[in-house]
């Protein structure tokens, strides 16, 4: 293929049902980050209200090769009066093993949080063409950090694990 050729293949125009299932998916997408959200809201409710913890949400542009370029809500997690902070970033819908991926980062490095397909432990890849990807709408999916390999485990967000990961980011 030269040149000319992957530029009109990059630049031509998706069919309105093809551009109406990429409109629903960042919709989705950006429903299931502020599920995400709301719970960490819901796990700090107690410290925000004391003035302990802050929380802001910043526009962040993501550029994903099947849903294009869109902005998406990052979470920044202010702790305490000496400068510490956590950020949540979405990375996106598209990735191995998931149905989205936000990074959890502060001082002493990143740790993933993955949407999964709630009872699933453990990676589960199958391997479909990128436009017929949907997952059972039956199914019900949570936000679960991720282990370390070699042995990758989901552990699902709850209020005590969620509190230790944000300890071992800053401290």
């Amino acid at each position: 293929m030269n040149f000319n050729e992957f530029i009109k293949r990059e630049n031509r125009i998706l069919p309105e049902e093809t551009e109406k299932v990429r409109e629903e998916k960042l919709h989705e997408w950006q429903g299931n980050i502020e599920v995400l959200y709301g719970n960490v809201k819901e796990i700090l409710a107690q410290y925000i209200k004391a003035g302990e913890v802050s929380i802001e949400e910043n526009d962040i542009y993501i550029r994903e090769k099947l849903l294009g370029d869109y902005t998406a809500k990052e979470m920044v997690i202010n702790l305490g009066r000496f400068g510490k902070y956590v950020k949540l970033t979405p990375v996106g819908t598209y990735v191995i093993g998931a149905h989205g991926r936000v990074d959890m980062s502060g001082q002493n490095g990143i740790i993933r949080l993955v949407l999964v397909e709630n009872g699933i432990n453990t990676p589960k890849v199958n391997v479909t063409i990128p436009e017929s990807r949907k997952h059972n709408s039956n199914c019900e999916l949570r936000w679960c950090f991720v282990t370390s390999a070699p042995r990758i485990n989901y552990v699902p967000v709850s209020k005590d694990i969620f509190l230790e990961q944000l300890v071992q980011l800053v401290e």
